[in-house]
């Protein structure tokens, strides 16, 4: 491969990873409160049970 063409490739690729990174710390000041999940467990006998 040519090495200015090389260059190229690299120096887009740094680009685009520096915008992904800038993306996710954007978007991580949004997401604050953690996702919560519900689960209710059923066994045999025994009342429902919810687990948070």
């Amino acid at each position: 491969m040519d090495e200015n063409k090389r260059k190229k490739i690299e120096a887009k690729l740094f680009q685009l990873f520096t915008q992904i990174d800038q993306n996710q710390n954007a978007g991580s000041y949004a997401k604050r409160t953690p996702t919560v999940v519900k689960v209710i467990r059923r066994r045999k006998g025994k009342p429902d049970l919810q687990v948070a």
